[in-house]
């Protein structure tokens, strides 16, 4: 229609038997043969640009065998509508960004870490395919355990389905124990000076804590900023968000800004890590500008 077709030429076109309706708003030229891929594409052509294939179809289409096999076409939507076609699930989220989604031969599809998180927060999936599921992307894809991470510290939130179990696989698989505060200390000085900022002040007391001793990983007072680097294993970091909440609050009342960054960042992504930080140590520089001239 936006090229200029009207109602009346579609419905003329279904009416001789040019056209056959697959879905609402999709059609197909009559006589082509049906097929798992002509389903597919009808499927995200109904749900229109947000639609991303993902869960199940999407890990059966990146090849994990680890995967059951379903007739049934797994959608990721912004928006879900009443009722989906039959033979199509839709899932509502509100937390995907451009890096979730791959390409497969033409079709919009989650990618294996993000996959990987929609999948431990359907109740079908047990925890032990899970796990194979990852292990398998470690061993023959050449993913780390950091890819995966950086997924789930974005999507993270009270009540996210699969944070548990996600987290549970990855404290398996990955480094096993707490990152010893030498090795985090490395890997964050060495993004810190990727990202050509001055040297900051190490091991600075924690700011505004007047009645909580304490210190902070890295600080740069000149724009009240504070870094801290996270290598605690993941089912301890849920067990410490109060305290790290209590930790940013005290030194926001001093006017610093807390930002956190978790090994999967420092490992997975050094030179991402390094340029956002940078961004934040220029919009400190301003802010703190304007606030105190």
């Amino acid at each position: 229609m936006a090229l200029g077709m009207t109602q009346r030429m579609i419905h003329r076109r279904v009416e001789t038997g040019m056209w056959t309706p697959v879905l609402r708003g999709v059609y197909s030229f009559t006589g082509l043969p049906d097929s798992r891929t002509r389903r597919l594409w009808a499927a995200v052509l109904h749900a229109g640009d947000s639609g991303v294939l993902s869960l199940h179809t999407a890990g059966r289409l990146h090849g994990f065998e680890e995967i059951r096999s379903t007739e049934l076409v797994y959608l990721n939507v912004d928006d879900v509508r009443r009722h989906p076609p039959e033979g199509v699930v839709w899932h509502r989220q509100i937390d995907m960004v451009p890096a979730d989604v791959v390409t497969i031969d033409g079709l919009p599809v989650t990618s294996i870490p993000r996959t990987g998180m929609d999948l431990a927060g359907d109740p079908a999936m047990s925890i032990t395919r899970l796990r194979r599921f990852v292990e398998s992307a470690l061993v023959h894809r050449g993913f780390e355990p950091a890819d995966f991470g950086v997924v789930l510290s974005r999507i993270r939130r009270s009540g996210k389905p699969g944070v548990t179990r996600m987290e549970r696989v990855l404290d398996e698989v990955g480094p096993g124990v707490d990152l010893p505060r030498s090795e985090l200390e490395r890997l964050l000085d060495r993004v810190i000076e990727r990202a050509g900022l001055p040297s900051p002040r190490h091991e600075h007391p924690l700011p505004g804590a007047w009645d909580r001793p304490g210190f902070v990983d890295r600080c740069w007072p000149e724009v009240r900023l504070v870094v801290e680097a996270d290598g605690r294993r993941w089912h301890t970091r849920r067990q410490q968000i109060a305290t790290d909440h209590d930790r940013a609050i005290d030194a926001q009342a001093a006017g610093y800004q807390t930002t956190r960054l978790l090994w999967e960042h420092l490992h997975g992504d050094p030179e991402g890590t390094a340029r956002r930080l940078r961004l934040v140590y220029e919009a400190r520089l301003r802010d703190v500008g304007r606030a105190f001239p």
